[in-house]
């Protein structure tokens, strides 16, 4: 009986050895995709703070002191307006205040903590109709449960009709810095641009089709690049504050890999990232 027993026993302790084994095999065979979630999250607080300023751009002609943003939101945030004119262009220098609490403003329209400012300083040349955007920050934090990462660096835009009466913005992110609390930082820079297609049926439909490109550093130290494909442009619709279509393709330089970012997975969240011949789901946005 207690050969039977210890045999019973051995076979046990073999299986669950065997299937710990496999679960080790798999995790280790799986690629780490570290580099494309840092990206993912940089591209994020680019989209999100442009989309704030895109809101502030738009709702200038009443020079409110309060602000609902649009995108959708119930946060009300304070902005002081000064305006002054110089020939025919006038100018707008608008402080976006999110405050200073411990943990931060929270924001529904991405689901992120803010505190500190944005200073935005807009021109309006009134020969061309077009609108330029200059944008610093101000000991600015964002984050996902509180407001911890520390955000630095410029934003340029410009909006307006181009030579073919497409209404077009462009925007240019320049020595971005996000500081974690542990003081570890990733820097980058990119350039963009988008073209707004309207749905001739619906006055509320439409997209921006965006094409654009970035290089920067990580988190630990790898530097990087990506592009957004040139034949498969991100869409960014009303409905969501990612791209709901499109690709992108990251280099990792500092180690050789390439990831492929495909966004046509039908859900505004989630993207599936493609290296070294395997593919996941990944989250878009700060963990």
């Amino acid at each position: 009986m207690k050969k039977v027993t210890y045999l019973l026993f051995a076979i046990v302790l073999l299986i669950s050895f065997s299937s710990c084994r496999k679960k080790e095999e798999a995790k280790k065979n799986t690629p780490d995709i570290s580099l494309a979630q840092e990206t993912g999250e940089n591209k994020t607080a680019d989209d999100a703070d442009v989309n704030i300023l895109n809101d502030q751009a738009q709702t200038l002609g009443g020079a409110k002191k309060t602000a609902t943003l649009e995108f959708p939101s119930g946060t009300i945030i304070t902005r002081n307006i000064t305006t002054s004119n110089a020939g025919k262009d006038t100018t707008w220098i608008v402080t976006i205040d999110f405050g200073n609490s411990t943990n931060g403003l929270y924001c529904a329209f991405d689901g992120l903590h803010r505190k500190g400012k944005i200073i935005y300083h807009l021109t309006e040349m009134d020969d061309t109709q077009t609108i330029t955007g200059n944008a610093t920050f101000e000991n600015y934090y964002i984050g996902k449960n509180k407001a911890d990462i520390k955000r630095e660096g410029t934003i340029i835009e410009t909006y307006g009709i181009n030579g073919s009466l497409q209404y077009q913005y462009s925007y240019q992110v320049q020595n971005a810095k996000m500081i974690r609390p542990d003081g570890k930082f990733a820097v980058w820079n990119s350039d963009y641009i988008g073209i707004w297609k309207p749905d001739i049926s619906n006055p509320y439909g439409g997209y921006y089709e965006v094409k654009g490109n970035g290089n920067g550093t990580n988190y630990n130290s790898a530097s990087y690049e990506y592009a957004i494909d040139q034949q498969n442009p991100f869409i960014y619709q009303n409905t969501c504050i990612h791209p709901t279509k499109g690709m992108m393709v990251l280099t990792d330089k500092t180690n050789n890999k390439n990831y492929t970012f495909d966004y046509n997975t039908g859900n505004c969240n989630t993207v599936n990232v493609t290296v070294d011949g395997q593919t996941q789901s990944m989250n878009i946005g700060l963990r």
